[in-house]
């Protein structure tokens, strides 16, 4: 069997249960606005950062000249007052709008429920989310069955070991303190560190980056491309295939995929409402009937 040197984790689902915490606290921050969602919506996002998470149930205002001055409530008694006007277009508008909205496929019907904020609102909601989950996570999170034995294994056997998630940095380093995991980690990389986040490939490339080992860069010619090449740097070949990464959503596999890493999934069943995708390949395959054991996740020890 092939091993590996190189060895990410993603975090949430895959070493810790986190899924029924994330869908609580997205129904507390969510519901403060008047928005209601299945759990099956809410946990069909898990594995993308926060903040795009919430774009898949609200709208970013695109005119920043609200932000700074104008309140939600504002505005629409505002709308309310050109509404009820003599000579109102935005009457007339919102007829039109509301008549086409009443041949909407079902297949819009998620899209009523999106309401329209603004860049600041989302900051103050993620806030608040993230407020809210610091008062209720030991309530919810845990090691799922022989990931603490599997980790201090594949440390012990001087494995390259880092976590690769979609998750802050502050959540992240206080969920592997209080489980005692923080140490065997030499690399921790979150979405504060890359510009873009899972699916895309660019937290596993930062990780890899930051691990010791020989890379292969070609000449720059000027000092300036020397600056971008190491600051857009990909690891070498030789790098990639020796590298797994380990995840159990459609996003960890696309991510390693467009990074050119090998990839295993795991799959505890405890993520009920995700549907891993059969899009991108998975290296260590697993049959739909079988049940994801702690054997199976040991054999990690074994890469």
């Amino acid at each position: 069997m092939k091993t590996y040197r190189y060895i990410l984790f993603d975090l949430d689902g895959t070493l810790i249960t986190t899924e029924e915490l994330i869908i609580a606290c997205f129904e507390f921050s969510l519901g403060s606005l008047g928005l209601t969602f299945s759990k099956e919506e809410l946990a069909a996002n898990i594995g993308l950062p926060l903040r795009e998470q919430f774009k898949r149930f609200i709208e970013l205002s695109p005119h920043v000249m609200w932000t700074p001055a104008i309140s939600y409530a504002m505005f629409y008694r505002f709308r309310k007052l050109l509404y009820y006007h003599k000579f109102s277009p935005l009457r007339s508008y919102l007829k039109l709008r509301d008549k086409k909205n009443s041949y909407k496929n079902e297949s819009d019907e998620g899209k009523d429920r999106r309401i329209i904020v603004t860049t600041r609102d989302l900051d103050h909601l993620m806030k608040r989310h993230m407020d809210y989950q610091k008062l209720i996570w030991q309530h919810h999170v845990q090691l799922f069955p022989g990931v603490s034995t599997t980790i201090k294994t594949l440390h012990k056997k001087g494995k390259h070991i880092g976590i690769v998630t979609s998750r802050y940095k502050e959540t992240t380093y206080l969920y592997l303190k209080k489980l005692g995991l923080v140490d065997y980690f030499k690399v921790i990389v979150t979405p504060e560190d890359t510009k873009y986040g899972k699916p895309a490939p660019d937290p596993i490339f930062k990780a890899l980056a930051m691990f010791p080992h020989e890379r292969t860069e070609p000449k720059a010619r000027t000092y300036q491309q020397k600056q971008n090449h190491q600051k857009n740097s990909i690891p070498d070949k030789n790098c990639l295939a020796n590298t797994l990464y380990v995840g159990d959503t459609a996003f960890d596999s696309e991510a390693a995929y467009r990074a050119g890493v090998d990839f295993y999934r795991v799959d505890w069943k405890m993520t009920t409402f995700s549907k891993p995708s059969n899009k991108f390949p998975n290296t260590f395959p697993i049959a739909p009937a079988k049940t994801y054991t702690e054997k199976d996740f040991k054999k990690l020890c074994t890469l």
